[in-house]
């Protein structure tokens, strides 16, 4: 049991409830936020020191404060937004970086007044930009595990077919 274990974070990938995402986004399945909740309860119960965490594509300001309203919600302590490195696809549009400097910078303002914390992975210093070729090259570090809707535990959302058990 996962709540046993060493474990210190657990993240889960979740772009929207109900706030319409393009398709290469993570889709708000009933089942997933229903798991995500079920997870955050039995820790609550459990009395576990695992973080949760859960991880946001910015599409939108308003997709961005529905996350954060339900992460508050159910005890989520971390929010990271990503501005989606590398085009995933024909047709994806690839969100300002002013545009999504500014919705970082609201989400932190609103955060304060909340148990809630937002920080990026994608909101990358000019230093980090010249190493990533100017964002033509990947550099979000995995150091989590990612949670299908079945439960199952990947390395991240691109590697589903790498399972490393599940925590159902």
């Amino acid at each position: 049991d996962i709540l046993r274990s060493p474990v210190n974070m657990v993240t889960f990938s979740l772009d929207t409830i109900n706030v319409p995402i393009p398709q290469m986004g993570h889709e708000a399945h009933e089942e997933i936020v229903s798991n995500i909740e079920k997870f955050a309860l039995r820790i609550k119960e459990y009395g576990s020191t695992i973080i949760l965490r859960l991880q946001c594509v910015v599409f939108s300001k308003e997709q961005v404060a529905e996350i954060l309203e339900f992460a508050d919600c159910i005890g989520i302590s971390i929010v990271n937004l990503i501005r989606m490195d590398t085009p995933s696809g024909p047709g994806y549009n690839r969100l300002p970086i002013k545009s999504f400097r500014d919705i970082f910078k609201r989400s932190r303002k609103w955060c304060k007044r909340r148990k809630v914390s937002v920080v990026s992975s994608g909101y990358h210093s000019l230093p980090m930009r010249i190493a990533s070729h100017f964002d033509k090259i990947c550099l979000q570090y995995h150091n989590f595990l990612y949670f299908d809707v079945d439960g199952n535990a990947l390395p991240c959302c691109v590697l589903r077919k790498h399972s490393l058990g599940d925590i159902m």
